[in-house]
């Protein structure tokens, strides 16, 4: 499926905030939605004979339609699971080394936003001050995450 490895492509970015991430995720189950709904929803007639696992069968059309479905629910249940909580992966900008230059010249109020909400027990003004400190500092935009900061 080309959607899911569109989606990987697009999650790649660096410059990344929940919003767009949300709508991604929107645009990726709309479409295996899509494709779920243009399979033709046909109720397998009898019953499916068991045979020995040893020997492989061909599936009937019927079989492959509703094995079809069965994957595209797979795929989006998988996807709400997996995407229902973004706002962590905003927080990571924060500490990408490369945006701290950007990062002292504007400070990415949402961005620390999105971080405050996902992480309550953390500080905004002690948080937003401390990254201040570290955008500030040329010794720190040469690191390239938040290990190397340490």
């Amino acid at each position: 499926m080309p959607h899911v490895d569109m989606l990987f492509s697009q999650l790649q970015k660096r410059n990344i905030d929940s919003v767009y991430i949300t709508g991604l995720i929107k645009r990726f189950t709309s479409s295996i939605q899509t494709i779920r709904d243009s399979i033709p929803s046909g109720e397998i007639s009898g019953s499916v004979q068991q045979l020995p696992t040893k020997k492989r069968r061909a599936l009937g059309h019927e079989e492959q339609q509703l094995l079809a479905r069965e994957v595209c629910d797979t795929i989006l249940s998988h996807a709400k699971e997996r995407f229902s909580f973004t706002n962590t992966l905003v927080s990571s900008t924060l500490l990408q080394g490369d945006l701290f230059q950007q990062h002292s010249r504007t400070f990415p109020e949402a961005a620390l936003e999105t971080t405050v909400e996902a992480y309550p027990l953390l500080d905004k003004a002690k948080l937003k001050m401390e990254l201040s400190l570290v955008y500030d500092n040329d010794q720190f935009r040469a690191c390239s995450g938040a290990v190397t900061l340490l």
